[in-house]
């Protein structure tokens, strides 16, 4: 099972575009803040990359804007590049939600 909910901040207003076949479709990021600190005493924010179609992606352009809360679950996936890096040892600080 590869379920993912998120609660998080908006960092910029979703901005929709369409596919070659005339789908709708929005990217945005969501700031979510760690809920443990770090060595420093600081709580850490992962900037996470989603993508919304259809409808949703409608309806997110037009209600949502830079700072709005919102909670995302769907399912998780790495891009290849992403996973390049986890080959190579690496964490990276965000992955794509589809």
């Amino acid at each position: 099972m590869n379920r993912v909910m998120l609660i998080g901040r908006l960092t910029a207003k979703p901005e929709l575009r369409y596919t070659g076949s005339n789908l709708p479709f929005a990217r945005f990021s969501v700031a979510v803040n760690r809920t443990f600190n770090n060595a420093q005493g600081q709580r850490e924010t992962d900037f996470i990359n989603v993508v919304v179609w259809r409808k949703q992606a409608e309806n997110v352009c037009n209600f949502l804007n830079k700072g709005s809360l919102v909670s995302v679950e769907g399912n998780g996936k790495l891009s290849l590049a992403m996973a390049v890096v986890f080959v190579a040892g690496y964490f990276p600080a965000f992955y794509f939600m589809d």
